[in-house]
């Protein structure tokens, strides 16, 4: 396993063979084969790569702080060792109120069943997990060189680890490959040809709907799995949907939009029963940001005032129409959230370690 790594002033990058210690990774970009071995990881930092990366979501889940690069971080990281480097990322005030006054279920979001260890189910509605983190773990494992990582057993047994794991008032979410082009694990399993804009190009539902034997292999993976959910990834408008839904009704899968375009402030209305807003990419093109790009993150500002009205207006209108609806976010705009969409009657998608952490910070 090679991470490219360098020295950082004040920091030793320890050797990743050394069992002995704890590592901080200074690093351009990780592979996402990489991510099956960050146990031993402290912190990530940055030197180019944006946020919003499989990397950063996978970080949050497993709570390793990642930091990106700047002229601040890198003056506050100086005459520290990774010894006595201190990482305090302590819950706000606001988010631990919220998680107090707040009423209703949660969705967490895990990479591996480990991720849900020790944390109090009684409040968590459904879990999601993302296929092509599963596809990821796969790869891993596979022997080197070996091309066939979308094994359907293997694939299978991955989601059933989950849903055994689960008690029976809990239900699992699964969404849908979303493979990029330019994904260096899995593109050559999905594309022959790379993309100008791999994030503007075939992938999600787009790509399902194009393929329509990867969407029906991965419907077979998950049929007859009590309680599960397929979410129909990057759904960019409700049209796409309800092609998917009326090509594979036959498949017996209870399916859900994971809706990650604009056009859901107009089109709510035609989305039913349960529908889940993947607010990171409708915020890259709301405010026309590439959210990968480390300097575009001050202009993506989920507090904006009339960013923050739209996703008022469709999760209440989900609400008055009986359809759950589950928004993905962060800790750190959690209070804000509540204030804005009320303490019931939606459901806040947060990482399984962000639950972790709210939990024990609303005990204290």
């Amino acid at each position: 396993m090679k991470y490219q790594r360098e020295s950082v002033q004040g920091f030793h990058v320890s050797d990743f063979d050394n069992e002995a210690s704890q590592i901080f990774l200074h690093v351009d970009d990780l592979a996402e084969t990489n991510l099956l071995h960050l146990d031993r990881v402290r912190a990530i930092f940055y030197k180019s790569k944006g946020s919003s990366s499989h990397v950063e979501v996978i970080c949050s889940i497993k709570g390793i702080p990642l930091i990106h690069e700047s002229p601040e971080s890198r003056r506050s990281l100086q005459n520290t060792t990774a010894e006595t480097l201190e990482l305090s990322f302590e819950v706000s005030a606001a988010a631990r109120q919220a998680f107090l006054e707040f009423k209703g279920q949660y969705q967490v979001s895990a990479f591996q069943v480990d991720d849900l260890a020790a944390l109090e189910m009684g409040r968590i509605d459904t879990v999601f997990v993302r296929m092509e983190h599963l596809l990821y773990k796969i790869a891993a494992e596979s022997p080197q060189g070996e091309r066939q990582i979308l094994d359907p057993r293997k694939l299978r047994d991955e989601i059933e680890a989950f849903a055994n794991a689960l008690p029976p008032t809990t239900r699992l979410l699964v969404r849908g490959s979303d493979v990029r082009s330019n994904d260096r694990v899995l593109s050559a399993q999905f594309f022959d040809k790379s993309e100008p804009n791999p994030d503007l190009g075939q992938h999600g539902a787009r790509y399902l709907l194009a393929n329509e034997d990867r969407a029906a292999l991965e419907l077979e993976v998950v049929s007859d799995i009590p309680g599960l959910i397929y979410a129909v990834p990057f759904v960019a408008n409700a049209s796409d949907f309800e092609e998917f839904s009326r090509r594979h009704r036959a498949a017996g899968v209870t399916l859900a939009p994971f809706i990650e375009s604009p056009a859901v402030f107009s089109q709510i209305a035609r989305y039913n029963d349960f529908v889940c807003i993947g607010l990171k990419d409708i915020a890259q093109y709301y405010f026309a940001a590439d959210r990968s790009n480390a300097a575009m993150s001050p202009y993506i500002d989920f507090l904006d005032e009339d960013f923050s009205g739209q996703l008022a207006f469709i999760v209440d209108s989900a609400r008055r129409s009986d359809t759950t609806i589950s928004v993905y976010q962060n800790r750190d705009v959690f209070g804000h959230f509540v204030k804005l969409f009320g303490t019931d009657g939606w459901v806040p998608s947060i990482s399984a370690n962000e639950y972790r952490e709210l939990a024990i910070a609303a005990n204290t």
